[in-house]
Parts: C-alpha cells; structure tokens; sequence
C-alpha cells in the first residue's frame, strides 16, 4: 500500500470530478426508474390488451350454431368485418374463410390449429407478414373453429412512444443533474478557497506577529544554555527544557513563515541542469550525521531539472525524518523512470502507520502524537510543496522488509550536446569527472550535520 502526493488539485478538475459524479448518480438513478416505469406500464398495458382482446373474442364466439353454420359463414365474415379491430379466419369442414387479404387462411400456425379444443380459448402471440399479432381460438361448435387475430403495432408503437418520453425525461434529469452538480461544485470550491486563504493568511500573520518577540526569546535560551553548568542543580531541569523547547518553537515558526511564503507564491524558483549524483552528495554530507549507517546507489549521469536550494530542502526533510523515524541503514538509490528520475530515500524504521499512510503529507500530521516527539509535522508538507514547485511528486509507501521509503521524482534533463573541439566542452567533462565521487565512495558519504539541521 502506498500513498501518492501529487500537484495540488486543480479547481477545474475538481469541479469536473464532482459534475461527473452528480451525472453518473442521477444518470443512473434515471435509468433505473425509467427501465422500472417503462417495464410497469408495458406490462400493465399488454395485460389490458390480451383482456380486453379475450372479452372481444367471448362476445364474438356466444351466438347459437346457427350463425356458425356452413351457409352462412360469409354473412358472419361480414359482421366480424363491420365491427372491425380485428382479423378472423374461420374454419369449418367445408371451406375456410377470412375477413381479409392481410391475413391469409394459412397465418394460423398448424400447432395452435391443433391446441384449440372446445374448452375454451386458446392464445399466442405471432406475426404475419411481419406484423405482430395477438392470436386467440376458439370452437363455438363441433367442426368449426374461429382465429381471431388482434393487432399488437398499436400496442408496441404505444410503448416505444412512451419509452421514448421516458428516454426525454431521463435526458433532462442528467442534465440538470450536471447543472447542480457544477453548480455546488462551484460553490463548494469557492468556500474552499476563501477556507483556504484564511488559513494561509492566519498561518502568515501568526508566524510573523511571533518572530518578533521569539527572537529575543531565542537569544535569551541562548544565553541560558549557554551559563546551565553555573544554575543550582534543581533549576537545571526546567531550564534545559525551556532551551529546548524554545528551540522548537523558532523552528515551526520557521516552517509556518515557510509555509507561507509556499502558498503565497513568494519562494523563487530558479531551474538549473544538476547532476544528481554530485547534488545528492552535497546534502548527504551536510545533513546526516557520520555514524548513520548509508547505502547510496546513484548513476553518475543522471542530470535532473530542479531549483537546488528546493532539491536540498526536500532531500534535508526526507533524510531527517528517515533519521528521526527509521532506524538502521538509510538507502539513497535513483534511476530513472520514463521522463521522471526517482530517488527514493528508504530506512529500516518501524515504517508507517496503514491509517496514516494517506494522511503522511498533510500539514501538522505525526506518526507519534507525544508532546516529546520530535518535529512540528509540517517537515513533509513542506517537502511536498517544494517538489510540487519543480514539477516533481512525493510518495510514501511501506517496504516488504520492514521500514518507509519515500520517492521523489524530478524531471529528467535533455542530454546535452558535446561537439567535438567545442570550447570548454572537454573542460566540462574533465570537472564532471572529478567532481563525482567515485562509486566506492557513493556508499560511505558522512558529515555532521549543521546546527539545527
């Protein structure tokens, strides 16, 4: 499992996300009802249809044995004709006759002739000439049997006009489910801006209306630390403490004035061409202590396209937490990956907390919530900001092995072009070379850290 920080979300997705997601629910919701209403009423109107059409044909099938007798059969073709709303085929020993061309003597299939017994009607539905019918027969005396052949296009053209309504309506439902959904996500957007910039503001005038009075604090612990040997033995301890703590109190001040030069967009970028081999030994000797235990596997010719005083206060975030949280080996390795190049800064810790995993890069956010602990929480938000600013991501994810690893990826550069005899392109490789630590030395790169750091 691993957790993803990426570039800020952009409004505009956010709104077309939360339109999206209002669409597929009322889109869906619509279907639903319309599929449920359209499969109700087609089944309510076919039920009406074969009834009435049965109560039809009962009335049609009562007169006596003398209207169905032989000599009379055309009179009573004549009278199924004049009532009309539908086709008979009459049967009889003699002849069989029907009311009209559009259904010819043989459209009775041969199976239902056969099923059709003076117990009563029988029905199916069928087509002829590929217009659909409701089929009903019925034997209102011995020898004679009458088919009775009610049209269903009428029926059918009902249901697909009503579908068709429906279809319109469920059209409209999405549609200004889509307006809603934009307009709150409007809406919502705006207050999470104007929530945001409040924030930011109030982050800002806090962290600056505090430096004032903080640096006179900061000077006082000072001097303090610096006469602790000389105080009685019992103001020792809370004297130690004060130093202590007013020295984590000027360094969140530090990241909150940070933070909010981040949001405000006051923190220049300036892009250069690093090698990253050379960069990463640069920090590692200014930021990890000499004893930490290091493993560092980097090609030398990786060259990344980063702002260097933002590269160095990701990499200085990512080691410190790796030292303050990890335990054992910390591993720097980097390869690259598509267009990107990704360092991944691993440590042999107890790793990450899973219900702290997705929370690992926001503001004020610690694995151990202890008064004691180390660090303001805000060391990874800010690394996240500066890679953001580069056009690079952050991600944490917990090793198979026990332990966190985090990967920061940059923009590759493009190869540079080295002509032969160029001016100061054979000096450059010379410098490149020597500046590059060789691959024996990659591995054991140690400094004491600066004060503070």
């Amino acid at each position: 499992m691993s957790a993803t920080a990426s570039p800020a979300t952009d409004p505009l997705s956010f709104r077309r996300r939360l339109t999206l997601a209002f669409v597929l629910v009322g889109g869906a919701t619509g279907a639903v009802l319309v599929a449920a209403s359209l499969f109700t009423i087609s089944a309510y109107r076919h039920r009406s249809f074969v009834g009435d059409a049965r109560r039809e044909a009962q009335l049609s099938l009562l007169p006596g044995p003398a209207r169905f007798s032989p000599e009379r059969v055309d009179d009573l073709i004549r009278a199924y004709r004049q009532r009309g709303g539908f086709e008979t085929v009459v049967v009889t020993p003699a002849r069989v006759a029907t009311s009209s061309p559009a259904v010819p003597a043989d459209a009775v299939p041969p199976s239902f002739a056969a099923a059709v017994t003076a117990g009563g009607l029988q029905q199916r539905e069928t087509s002829v000439h590929g217009r659909p019918y409701l089929l009903l027969g019925g034997t209102p005396t011995p020898g004679v049997t009458v088919f009775f052949f009610f049209s269903l296009g009428d029926l059918r053209h009902g249901v697909r006009e009503f579908a068709v309504v429906l279809c319109l309506w469920w059209a409209l439902a999405v549609v200004a489910s889509a307006a809603f959904g934009n307009l709150l996500a409007r809406t919502r957007i705006q207050a999470l801006s104007e929530s945001r910039e409040r924030e930011r503001r109030f982050t800002s005038d806090v962290a600056h209306e505090l430096r004032t009075p903080l640096a006179a604090m900061v000077s006082a612990a000072g001097m303090l630390g610096e006469e602790l040997d000389t105080l009685p033995p019992s103001a020792r301890p809370p004297a130690a403490l004060l130093v202590k703590d007013v020295s984590r109190l000027s360094e969140l001040v530090q990241e909150l004035l940070e933070l909010a030069r981040l949001d405000s967009g006051q923190e220049g970028l300036h892009v250069e061409r690093l090698r990253l081999a050379e960069a990463l030994a640069v920090v590692t000797r200014t930021i990890l202590p000499t004893e930490e235990p290091l493993v560092v596997d980097v090609a030398p010719d990786i060259e990344v396209l980063a702002d260097r005083a933002r590269f160095r206060r990701v990499m200085a975030n990512l080691l410190s937490n790796a030292v303050r949280h990890g335990g054992g080996e910390i591993s720097i390795r980097a390869r690259r990956a598509g267009t990107e190049a990704a360092i991944e800064v691993a440590d042999r810790g107890p790793g990450i907390r899973p219900e702290s995993l997705e929370r690992i890069f926001d503001r004020f956010h610690k694995e151990d919530t202890a008064r004691s602990a180390a660090g303001s929480g805000l060391g990874l938000a800010i690394a996240l900001e500066h890679a953001k600013a580069q056009g690079g991501t952050l991600r944490a994810a917990n090793r198979p092995g026990g332990g966190a690893s985090f990967t920061f990826t940059l923009p590759l550069a493009a190869p540079s072009p080295v002509f032969p005899g160029a001016a100061g392109g054979a000096p450059d490789r010379a410098a490149a070379a020597s500046a590059a630590p060789p691959p024996s030395d990659r591995a054991a790169t140690r400094a004491t850290p600066p004060a503070g750091g």
